[in-house]
């Protein structure tokens, strides 16, 4: 199959299915490969869905450029505009979007009609199309009929059968539940690596990267935050929402030598930052304590526990104090000290087991994606 490039570089705001001024806008640079998979993650409401729908000619976008192998497809200074069905772009909606009154074989020949194919060759190619997906003996079923699991592969079945040159797909596990979400995802890898061109997945859940990405782009409220190989945004958080996903404290302050100035407290660090820095604190690496502890930690801080939740065999304690923590510890030191929502404690973090490095400047969209 043939396989093309996605670059772009352009301001938009939200089309179609967004209210008028509602939402963010995006604001970004971006890059992808043939053969290479992006996975775009971030919040709800970032800006993911109106980014595929800006690549597929759905939202014209406001200023800047997009191209889909090397040929531009939107520069509205220029006056230029490419009609969605002339992109050569695949795209596999969220929701799917099957006809409920047509057949599995009939949803997959449409867009192949569309493209001027007579019905015995489209329905010929559809069905060879369900045949790689393991539906050949689904091919009369309508979408009512099908599992989650099925409809999902029509629908990629359906992106992937005009032969497109780049895929775009919108969360395309969130529709399955947790039984059949597997044996998909595995079947989707398969098809991605078949396929030759760029594809650009957005998903809110960060599993979807760790499984199909080769590059990762944070989108939040428009705009890229980070990006690059999802071991390196993992390793490195430079945002809140990063650090969430990741299960780790963030804090932002400024680094004199071996201690962040955060707020009013300085936190000690093993090693030297200087000017904004990031700073990382497991929640596994905290202690609590009744009293105030006799330790060779240098980190140190009274706090309050605000809740308690189970979190596999550990417990989660949310602490507030001149640093607000989160803490995982054993439900063993939960029972011998006794604690409650509402305790006053201690919590100590050796220098040693907190990650400080330079925090990068506000981001721009002078960055590339690639």
């Amino acid at each position: 199959m043939s396989g093309a490039s996605i670059e772009a570089e352009f301001v938009a705001t939200p089309g179609v299915g967004t209210a008028a001024g509602q939402g963010p806008g995006i604001d970004l640079r971006l890059r992808v490969c043939a053969g290479e998979v992006l996975c775009v993650v971030g919040p709800n409401g970032a800006g993911k869905s109106t980014l595929l729908r800006c690549i597929a000619g759905l939202n014209p976008i406001r200023s800047g450029w997009i191209t889909v192998g090397g040929r531009v497809v939107d520069d509205p200074e220029r006056g230029t505009w490419v009609e969605p069905d002339h992109r050569s772009v695949g795209f596999m909606f969220q929701d799917h979007l099957l006809f409920g009154h047509m057949s599995a074989l009939d949803n997959v020949a449409f867009g192949l009609r569309a493209r001027g194919l007579g019905r015995a060759a489209a329905r010929a190619a559809a069905a060879e199309h369900l045949g790689r997906m393991g539906l050949g003996a689904e091919t009369a079923r309508r979408p009512g009929e099908l599992s989650g699991g099925q409809a999902q592969r029509v629908a990629l079945a359906r992106a992937l059968a005009p032969e497109p040159e780049v895929l775009l797909l919108d969360e395309p596990l969130a529709a399955l539940d947790a039984g059949v979400r597997k044996a998909v995802s595995r079947d989707l890898r398969t098809h991605l690596d078949r396929f030759g061109g760029a594809v650009v997945i957005v998903s809110h859940d960060p599993l979807d990267a760790f499984l199909f990405a080769d590059r990762v782009a944070v989108l939040e409220e428009g705009r890229i935050t980070q990006h690059g190989p999802m071991a390196g945004i993992t390793a490195r958080p430079r945002t809140r929402y990063v650090a969430d996903l990741v299960g780790v404290n963030l804090l932002a302050g400024t680094g004199e030598g071996h201690r962040v100035r955060v707020g009013t407290e300085a936190v000690h660090v093993a090693d030297p930052v200087s000017g904004p820095s990031v700073v990382i604190v497991h929640p596994q690496s905290i202690a609590v304590h009744q009293h105030r502890p006799e330790t060779s930690a240098r980190n140190v801080w009274p706090v309050t526990v605000t809740d308690m939740s189970l979190l596999g065999d550990r417990v989660r304690l949310v602490l507030e104090g001149p640093i607000d923590l989160t803490a995982e510890v054993t439900p063993a030191a939960v029972a011998e000290l006794g604690v409650v929502p509402g305790d006053r404690l201690w919590a100590s973090v050796k220098a040693t087991e907190v990650s400080a490095y330079p925090a990068d400047p506000p981001p721009t969209t002078d960055h590339w994606c690639g």
